[in-house]
This record gives C-alpha cells, sequence and structure tokens, in this order.
C-alpha cells in the first residue's frame, strides 16, 4: 500500500512539474513574439519615414507613402506574428479614418481585418492584436508592441480642427 501511495504522489508531482514548465515555455515563446511584433511595428514606421524623406514612392498630400509596398522589405515581409495567417498583411485607413492615430478595432474580431493599420496622412504604422481576455489586457498589449498609449480599447476618432 504505501508504494503504491509513493508512486501516486511521484507521478502528481511530475505532473505538476512538467505543467509549469510547459507553462514556462509558452509564456516565453508568447513574449518572443511580442518582442518580434514591436520591432516589426518599429520597422515598418522607419521604413514609412525613409520612403517619406527619399519621396521614392507615390506621397499622400501630407507627405507620407499612400500605401505600404511590399517591395521595401528585400529580405522577409515583416508580419504579425500574434494573429493567425489568412489575413491581409496592411489595412490603409479610409478617408473617415485620417485624423485617427488608431484603428477603430484595435483587437480584430474577424479574419476581414488586416494585421498591420497604416494612416497615410498621418504616416503612422499600428499592429493590431488578439482580444485578451478583458479590455484592458488587449489594451496593454496594443500599448505596448504600437509604444503608445492609447486609454481605450475604442478608439475615438479625432476629428481635423476648422
Amino acid at each position: 500500500m504505501r508504494i503504491v501511495l509513493d508512486t501516486l504522489v511521484a507521478l502528481m508531482v511530475a505532473g505538476i512539474l512538467a505543467g509549469v514548465t510547459l507553462h514556462h515555455r509558452n509564456t516565453d515563446s508568447a513574449q518572443v513574439q511580442v518582442q518580434q511584433l514591436a520591432r516589426n511595428v518599429k520597422l515598418l514606421n522607419r521604413e514609412v519615414q525613409l520612403r517619406a524623406a527619399l519621396s521614392q514612392s507615390i506621397i499622400s498630400e501630407r507627405g507620407f507613402p499612400d500605401a505600404i509596398d511590399p517591395e521595401w522589405f528585400s529580405d522577409t515581409l515583416p508580419r504579425n506574428p500574434l494573429l493567425d495567417d489568412g489575413r491581409p498583411w496592411v489595412e490603409v485607413a479610409t478617408i473617415e479614418q485620417q485624423h485617427s492615430e488608431h484603428p477603430p478595432d484595435i483587437g480584430p474580431e474577424n479574419k476581414m481585418s488586416a494585421g498591420f493599420w497604416y494612416n497615410p496622412a498621418k504616416g503612422i504604422v499600428r499592429a493590431r492584436v488578439p482580444i485578451g481576455l478583458s479590455d484592458r489586457e488587449t489594451l496593454e498589449l496594443y500599448n505596448s508592441v504600437n509604444d503608445c498609449s492609447l486609454g481605450s480599447r475604442f478608439p475615438v476618432s479625432t476629428t481635423s480642427p476648422h
């Protein structure tokens, strides 16, 4: 009886250790993806600024490229590793969004939303993030990867002062 009890305790301890190890491995992998996404956002924003300065693209009235050209990236296309494949790469802001610094949906609820959002009127690229367990969690992740301080998961479009 003692051997059976000792074996069960040993199995439970091994199971707990395996679970903790797996949890840490998944957490580390997710953190690497978040860091990669933050680097990709910076890369896209730098490339937009460079193309605007060089005037090698079709430039908007405000002086930024009208779109982000995949050919700007000779090695590999910056991707959003937090969102699944099969969605568009970059969405260009609509005319109604030209005064916005953030997409209307920072956490896309469908596959029609691109991994990145670009506003050519302001020369800003933002990465969308997966919807978390809470609005706060989603917002914290969004602010982290985009190096910003958006106050709400549902940004209000700003209008141009007249």
